[in-house]
């Protein structure tokens, strides 16, 4: 449910990051001149592969970081003061 709910909160800004993208950087407009419609598209289309690179960078840390965190809580266990009195 977590994961579910940070996807959704995320979808908004990758949304305005490629519609940016398209608008600010490439000076398209998707209501305008069919030149204008075809810079908004290569826009969204660079900034949607652009969010695509940056997820496949971010999987490998996060795949670390979840086992770094079971074991850190692992040696948390057996380290804890409480544990060592049984």
């Amino acid at each position: 449910m977590l994961a579910l709910s940070l996807q959704l909160s995320w979808f908004p800004f990758i949304l305005y990051d490629t519609d940016w993208m398209g608008r600010e950087i490439y000076h398209g407009d998707p209501k305008g001149t069919t030149a204008q419609i075809a810079a908004y598209d290569e826009g969204v289309r660079v900034g949607s592969f652009g969010l695509l690179l940056n997820s496949v960078r971010i999987a490998p840390f996060i795949s670390r970081s979840r086992r770094l965190r079971h074991k850190l809580i692992a040696d948390q266990e057996l380290h804890h003061p409480a544990c060592r009195s049984f």
